[in-house]
């Protein structure tokens, strides 16, 4: 079930709202109001996980985009992807999920705060159950 809306912040802490835009298979996708269909800024969630009792893994993927224009009209794009892949294998805790998410997310903003550690294993575990936060 995806949540609505999203807030994500900018470089100076400006909040910025995503509302839900519409699910469609497993692809969730979100959209800045203030920016248009043909100029979108927006962000797709989606999710392939394997049928109960199959061997593989499980994909999580998160892409945030911005389209722009530039004073001739042609657009271009600013795009992030994130995909997390978790295999089927008992030897994989939601918590060694949680701590290489962690880590990751690190590599942008050093050491996360204990609240911020708190909401990212939240974030963590619905994206593993197959839940857009």
């Amino acid at each position: 079930m995806a949540t609505t809306p999203i807030s994500l912040y900018t470089v100076d802490g400006t909040a910025v709202t995503y509302t839900l835009q519409g699910t469609t298979g497993n692809t969730t996708r979100y959209i800045n109001p203030a920016s248009t269909l043909r100029l979108p800024d927006s962000i797709a969630v989606n999710h392939r996980l394997k049928a109960a009792g199959a061997v593989g893994s499980d994909s999580h993927q998160i892409l945030k985009q911005l389209a722009k224009a530039d004073s001739v009209g042609n657009v271009g794009f600013v795009s992030m992807n994130g995909t997390l892949s978790v295999a089927r294998n008992a030897g994989i805790s939601d918590s060694d999920v949680v701590d290489e998410v962690t880590k990751f997310v690190s590599y942008f903003v050093g050491d996360l705060s204990s609240a911020q550690r708190t909401q990212l294993t939240g974030v963590v575990a619905s994206l593993i159950d197959g839940v857009t936060p």
